[in-house]
């Protein structure tokens, strides 16, 4: 992946292990058509099998990481570390 101008370039593939099927949703999706039926609305955590808690992609149990990881990766967040580099 390469960053040019606040511009992501590069392969879009899906976030599921060893898979590099073209992504369902290029805006904010992660998963190809068939790990996306797959997994469907469990918690996307690693090695969780719990559902996840509408309208997040997180169980009850990874809500806090769910929270940290909304809050890091948020527009505000990017803004910040756009202007420090």
């Amino acid at each position: 992946m390469r960053v040019i101008d606040g511009m992501v370039n590069g392969t879009k593939h899906c976030a599921a292990d060893g898979c590099t099927s073209d992504l369902v949703n290029y805006q904010g999706g992660a998963l190809c058509q068939v790990h996306k039926h797959e997994f469907g609305n469990r918690c996307r955590v690693r090695d969780c099998t719990e559902t996840s808690v509408h309208p997040t992609k997180a169980c009850a149990a990874h809500q806090s990481a769910w929270n940290k990881y909304q809050l890091d990766h948020s527009a505000a967040s990017l803004a910040g570390s756009k202007r420090m580099l």
